[in-house]
């Protein structure tokens, strides 16, 4: 609060008033600032839990296809497990199931009858497990798409 030279009443209150209606005036500019950054962070947070997620069910589902041999062709299983792994913290996810048969020298070849070769051993068996969620924010923001599809790829060999 300023004072001026003159000890008057009425003009202090008329200096109490003006910067209490510059106080407001502050207010009412910096409070939508305030609040879009607010919102953004928590999207930003929002958009990392979401990854995390959809990360953490791609592993489930590809462990689940290298338990065993016999797994590694289980596609439906692995989606399955996949999906029951997002299912309370995301709601709709998509997966897709994949596996390949490498030998040494990151060659690939048949999964059923592939050889590869004498003396280099039985072809490795390799799951992918690709699940996908879609991000929506909670506020439109300018330039940013309100709709971010996440997607993310667990690979695993099984033994």
């Amino acid at each position: 609060m300023r004072r001026t030279r003159s000890a008057e009443p009425g003009q202090i209150a008329i200096v109490k008033r003006s910067e209490r209606g510059l106080t407001v005036l502050e207010m009412v500019l910096v409070l939508p600032l305030l609040m879009l950054s607010l919102l953004g962070a928590i999207d930003l947070g929002r958009s990392f839990y979401t990854a995390l997620c959809v990360s953490q069910a791609a592993a489930v589902g590809a462990a689940y296809g290298i338990q065993n041999n016999g797994r590694t062709s289980d596609y439906s299983g692995m989606r399955a497990a996949t999906v029951a792994a997002a299912r309370d913290l995301l709601g709709s996810v998509t997966a897709t199931a994949n596996r390949d048969c490498k030998c040494p020298g990151n060659v690939t070849v048949d999964c059923l009858r592939g050889t590869c070769g004498r003396g280099r051993g039985a072809p490795q068996i390799y799951v992918k497990v690709t699940a996908t969620a879609t991000f929506n924010t909670l506020v439109v923001y300018p330039g940013v798409p309100s709709t971010i599809a996440i997607a993310r790829t667990a690979v695993g060999r099984a033994q």
